[in-house]
């Protein structure tokens, strides 16, 4: 039996997973009894009511197979309830695990788990203690489809997971409460989900769901309501709501959104979230040095002078907090060769301060030469927000001086003595 923390490493190096096992086609209720709350600690007793609603160990509500389990499952009386955790999460088109949450929006409660009743064996149950919520409050996308599952971890749970049955609850401030349409969807192999489907609407409320589910041990109930606020598809409009159409809009947002002078930059951001998804990039092992690229157009520059850097697009906001780091340009071209690079040749640094017609100034050094001046800003738009860097080769060049004339020289069409 994998253990709780070791299957949670296991479900971050990779949950790479395709194909759903099965997606029920009609629902079993749970039990509207509920169970007596019992410590972990006290002995628990066979439940006799309980075999008549339970899928089989080996099959699932509508009776489709489940993969076969060869191993043992634990009793009740074996686990450590006061460690088991459920959470929501989503899988990506591709099968792959991990997303927090729901598909779409910004919803990531705990669940309260209420009973876990033994499919195999004596069939008894129990309902775990209680749990201390700290659900934050969440953002749902009105006009919209979500998608989840529960996420369950603890010491007695095995794969894979079939869902049993599942609501999800819409209450609006001061209206009445809107069961949303829901359906079963491939999750992968581990897992099926759930989609609701969210009225185009606005305003604060609650989200309640509750889920019924088994694995070849256990069959588990779990719900949990987390305060709202519901975004209106007309705030939402032309924003990407899928993961990889999500990146490919930052990407078009910042290009050409900078200026440097009278010349638009590389401008791109390695740490950004997504206001209408629960995705985004944390720019794990980012470093600016490497987006150098000693193809690009050098900027011509006076030494000791400021360059002034602009926002070109009114897609974009910045912020009002810039850094500048000059580095020698034959120092990164070297350094980037190396992981992470090493080397570079710092011969200036700056927090410059934002001017008053919203622009920054951007110091160039006072020797000539030919450097790599790096920019770290923050950004908003109206779908991410983030940090914005820039990265631009300067060449400084000191003026040609004009040779003076002649002192002996005498003025062109002076008198001659």
């Amino acid at each position: 039996m994998i253990g709780h923390h070791r299957r949670i490493a296991l479900a971050l190096v990779g949950f790479v997973l395709a194909g759903c096992f099965a997606a029920p086609g009609t629902s079993v209720e749970p039990s509207t009894s509920a169970a007596p709350t019992v410590e972990p600690t006290v002995a628990v007793t066979p439940d006799p009511t309980i075999g008549a609603s339970l899928p089989a160990a080996t099959e699932i509500a509508t009776g489709s197979p489940l993969p076969p389990y060869t191993g043992e499952c634990l009793g009740i009386d074996e686990v450590n309830l006061a460690d088991i955790e459920a959470l929501l999460g989503s899988v990506d088109a591709d099968g792959n695990g991990g997303d927090g949450g729901i598909s779409v929006g910004h919803v990531a409660p705990r669940l309260e788990v209420t009973r876990i009743q033994e499919v195999t064996g004596q069939r008894r149950s129990i309902t775990p203690p209680p749990l201390e919520q700290d659900n934050e409050r969440g953002q749902l996308l009105g006009g919209h489809e979500f998608v989840t599952y529960p996420s369950l971890w603890f010491d007695g749970h095995v794969n894979p997971q079939a869902m049993i049955s599942a609501s999800v609850t819409l209450t609006l401030e001061g209206q009445a409460p809107i069961a949303l349409p829901t359906r079963f969807v491939p999750g992968n192999v581990n897992f099926d989900q759930v989609a609701a489907t969210v009225p185009d609407a606005s305003g604060p409320g609650a989200l309640t769901l509750a889920f019924v589910w088994a694995d070849p041990c256990f069959r588990y109930e779990a719900s949990a309501t987390i305060a709202v606020d519901v975004v209106p598809v007309s705030v939402t409009a032309g924003c990407a709501l899928e993961r990889s159409t999500y990146f490919d809009q930052v990407v078009a947002l910042l290009d050409g959104s900078i200026n440097v002078g009278s010349t638009t930059v590389r401008a791109f951001s390695p740490r950004n979230d997504a206001k209408f998804l629960p995705w985004g990039s944390f720019g794990i092992d980012a470093f600016l040095v490497y987006a150098f690229d000693p193809s690009d157009p050098a900027i011509v520059a006076a030494p000791g002078s400021a360059l002034t850097l602009a926002q070109a697009s009114s897609d974009i906001t910045i912020g009002n907090d810039m850094t500048l780091t000059v580095w020698t340009r034959a120092s990164v071209a070297k350094a980037i060769k190396d992981y992470p690079p090493f080397g570079t040749v710092v011969v200036l640094s700056r927090t410059p301060v934002k001017q008053a017609d919203g622009t920054f100034r951007l110091r160039v050094p006072q020797d000539p030469g030919r450097y790599v001046a790096g920019v770290e800003l923050t950004y908003d738009s109206r779908c991410s927000s983030g940090t914005l860097w820039v990265i631009v080769n300067i060449d400084v060049v000191a003026p040609v001086a004009t040779p003076a004339p002649s002192a002996s020289a005498a003025p062109v069409g002076a008198p001659r003595p």
